[in-house]
């Protein structure tokens, strides 16, 4: 029994040895956890305090932006006002120096007439009384262009030192804009910078329940602005980033800092890492009307006179051309449309030309709007520019005209110059034929009815033998 009893105390003591052992080490490690967590606490209410830091260095910058610009912009007014007080006073200055040169002439001319007089005296009183009678009348008119000549001086030198003082100021206010707009791009770039770090940090706030985990930290940059900042637990890859956009531009992944492609969604990350959004332009055939019509003002910067699209209209295929960029007259707005855009061999559709032209081709322009504007999808009728245009005919005046789509007149098409009216004040030609010349272009002085447009050389399009291998282009602007 004694024995028993020592084998179950021993039993015991064992056990309670392996209790305590394993509760010391459940609760050292229960002390690491804690101690983690504390951790983890306390590096998100610093990520939190940066981020506030952030965000009010930022407002302050925004504020101080937007005092610099204002300033900026309140001198580059009074440059603007200064500028026309100048070219006041010099034309000021202009006149008066006219004037007193038309005074010097004058003086001169009666000083020469007055000197000949003088030589002409003789002992004759009777013969000298109307010489000198003249010769006081000259002195007199000497004297008083003498006196204007002087006023005129002086106020041409007191007009000079105003035009100085005026100039020395603008000068004084370009000096500070130009201080300004230092000022500006180092403060747009310490902007941001700071945007930057509130994107990265407020990434990492997001996402810290994994960075408890043991994580790393992935950085997305389109262009020079931070896109994205994510924290991705270590050997995972990365999720939820959104597609980037850049203007006309097709996104083809995102790169590594040494120019190799890197796959997000199946590359495991296993360390901090730097991407960037990588593009290819689109082509003018690529983009939609509307992105066309987003970038109309600065087209040039992307395309090229002479780029082809192609289109549908009413189940028709079309090949469009930028004819040019920048060149037709916007008839509801300032400025001209961003590209003018040709549609060729149109003049293969006969159900568009079947009428006769009267009154400067109104009915041409009113035809094109029922049958070709009317049948265009919507996307390219929203884009599309109402511009004016210039038109004539063989019996009346040139008109000028505010349409949405037009027929090229012959300046347009050859650049010549002997064209009179609205369309000589109006039309240039366009840069694609400068190059390009019309193919079988028709000439013709007079109307012999038919079904087919003639360029006539007045500028305008007349009606001839249907013929449809003519090149005819229709255009419009967005």
């Amino acid at each position: 029994m004694k024995k028993i009893v020592g084998v179950l105390m021993i039993i015991l003591l064992f056990a309670g040895s392996i209790a305590g052992i394993y509760f010391g080490i459940r609760f050292k490690i229960s002390q690491d956890e804690l101690a983690k967590y504390s951790e983890s606490i306390q590096i998100i209410e610093d990520l939190k305090i940066q981020l506030k830091s952030a965000n009010e260095r930022e407002e302050t910058l925004t504020a101080n932006l937007a005092l610099v610009t204002s300033e900026r912009d309140q001198n580059q007014q009074q440059v603007n006002s200064l500028t026309i007080e100048i070219e006041t006073k010099n034309t000021r200055i202009t006149e008066l120096e006219n004037k007193a040169e038309e005074d010097k002439t004058s003086i001169a001319n009666l000083t020469a007439e007055k000197t000949r007089l003088e030589g002409e005296l003789s002992t004759s009183e009777e013969a000298n009384s109307a010489k000198q009678s003249r010769i006081t009348e000259l002195e007199a008119e000497i004297t008083r262009l003498e006196t204007s000549l002087s006023n005129t001086q002086s106020a041409k030198a007191e007009v000079e030192s105003e035009r100085n003082q005026l100039q020395v100021d603008k000068t004084d206010l370009e000096s500070q804009i130009a201080q300004a707009n230092e000022r500006i791009n180092a403060l747009e770039a310490d902007k941001l910078a700071l945007q930057n770090e509130v994107t990265r940090l407020t990434g990492l706030l997001e996402s810290y329940d994994e960075i408890k985990n043991g994580t790393r930290e992935v950085t997305f940059y389109n262009g020079e602005v931070l896109y994205a900042s994510k924290a991705v637990k270590t050997g995972t890859y990365v999720t939820g980033i959104e597609t980037p956009i850049k203007e006309i531009s097709k996104f083809v992944g995102w790169y590594d800092s040494e120019g190799n492609k890197f796959e997000i969604e199946t590359t495991p990350i296993t360390e901090d890492v730097t991407l960037y959004a990588h593009f290819e332009q689109k082509t003018f055939n690529e983009c939609t009307w509307t992105e066309l019509s987003e970038v109309s003002s600065r087209a040039s910067q992307y395309f090229n006179v002479g780029d082809e699209k192609t289109t549908t209209i009413n189940g028709v295929s079309y090949t469009l051309i930028i004819l040019d960029f920048n060149h037709d007259k916007l008839a509801e707005e300032s400025g001209t449309a961003g590209i003018t855009i040709g549609l060729k061999n149109v003049a293969n559709r006969e159900e568009l030309i079947d009428f006769y032209i009267s009154s400067c081709s109104k009915e041409i322009y009113e035809r094109l709007s029922t049958k070709i504007l009317s049948e265009m999808d919507e996307e390219l009728k929203s884009a599309i520019k109402l511009v004016e245009k210039a038109t004539s005919s063989e019996t009346v005046n040139s008109c000028l005209y505010s349409v949405k789509v037009f027929m090229l007149n012959v300046i347009e098409y050859t650049g010549k110059t002997d064209v009179k009216g609205e369309v000589e004040n109006n039309a240039t030609q366009y840069e694609y034929f400068k190059e390009n010349k019309l193919d079988k272009p028709v000439y013709s002085t007079s109307k012999t009815g038919g079904f087919h447009y003639e360029l006539l050389s007045n500028g305008n399009w007349s009606i001839d033998s249907y013929n449809p291998d003519n090149n005819l282009y229709i255009a419009f602007c967005i």
